[in-house]
């Protein structure tokens, strides 16, 4: 080969590797500017090489309907992990959550022992009152799969799982604690979750006899008592603890006048009512006696208005 055909080379193979670089360096720029695009974008080529990225979920639509109280809408928060760190962290803050998102994903987000105890300490410290279950899988993000009351939920994991409870006990035994209050402080209630995570109902450092019990954490040689929160162990273990399906869920619908709107809500009859888009994913979640509390006297002014008039 001489040095002319070689410096042609160079030239032809260059610009797709700085092409390679570029792109793989501006990865997130690029990636908000594909959700600018409204996440239709999947794929970058340039000289024949391409380059996939992740498909991005269409974000939540927004509640469409301005005339229903804002005041019915309750607060609610995902974690980002299910690590014990961010427990620790959500309840030394003053964040008020009325409801806790758990998103089972593909299955391996959530053991079934820290739904239990994030549920346990932030409805005691934080005011949960109402859990909503989740899938992201595929096209879908955070599509609904159900809600229920937390004490529901600790009732349906006590069936299958009767020493978390055991281990909590313990837990706060060693704190001399008996009950679990909002005054509770955080450094108190962390040494009651720590004490939780290493009883012996929950931890093992050898291998146990019923390895289907127990999950291995990562590559560590630490097992712990408890499962994976996949699809099929919910419907095992926590379907049966859900609200009625129809009573509380509501498809929101552009277009639909205010009054049918309100009419079809009020006439669910679970006490939270999940407002999820055409794909059912969920938007947010309304508090009905909330609702109904402030649509009644607002229709009572109305009739009276007309009356007079």
């Amino acid at each position: 080969m001489d040095w002319k055909t070689f410096i042609e080379l160079v030239n032809v193979l260059a610009w797709p590797v700085v092409v390679v670089v570029g792109l793989l360096s501006f990865r997130k720029p690029l990636t908000v500017l594909i959700a600018g695009l409204g996440g239709r974008v999947t794929k970058l080529s340039a000289f024949e090489i391409s380059i996939e990225l992740a498909t991005l979920p269409n974000p939540p639509s927004p509640w469409s309907d301005p005339n229903i109280p804002q005041n019915s809408e309750m607060a609610g928060g995902e974690v980002s992990s299910t690590a014990f760190m961010t427990l620790f962290e959500r309840i030394g803050v003053t964040t008020h959550w009325d409801y806790l998102i758990v998103d089972i994903k593909k299955g391996h987000s959530w053991l079934i022992s820290r739904v239990f105890i994030f549920m346990v300490f932030l409805q005691t410290m934080r005011g949960v009152k109402c859990v909503v279950f989740v899938e992201s899988t595929g096209e879908y993000h955070r599509r609904l799969i159900g809600l229920t009351s937390p004490d529901a939920v600790r009732t349906a994991l006590n069936e299958t799982y009767p020493w978390f409870e055991q281990a909590l006990l313990n837990a706060m035994t060693r704190s001399m604690i008996y009950f679990l209050t909002p005054s509770l402080s955080p450094g108190i209630a962390g040494t009651i979750i720590r004490n939780f995570i290493e009883d012996p109902e929950m931890r093992a450092v050898v291998q146990p006899g019923v390895p289907d019990e127990w999950t291995q954490l990562g590559t560590q040689s630490i097992w712990e008592h408890s499962e994976w929160l996949t699809r099929k162990n919910f419907d095992t273990y926590l379907k049966e603890a859900l609200y009625e399906w129809d009573s509380s869920h509501y498809e929101d619908i552009p277009n639909i006048q205010t009054d049918k709107r309100i009419r079809e809500l009020i006439c669910r009859k679970a006490p939270f009512i999940a407002l999820v888009n055409s794909k059912e994913e969920f938007q947010r979640l309304l508090d009905r006696q909330q609702l109904l509390e402030q649509v009644v006297p607002l229709a009572q002014n109305e009739q009276q208005t007309d009356t007079t008039t």
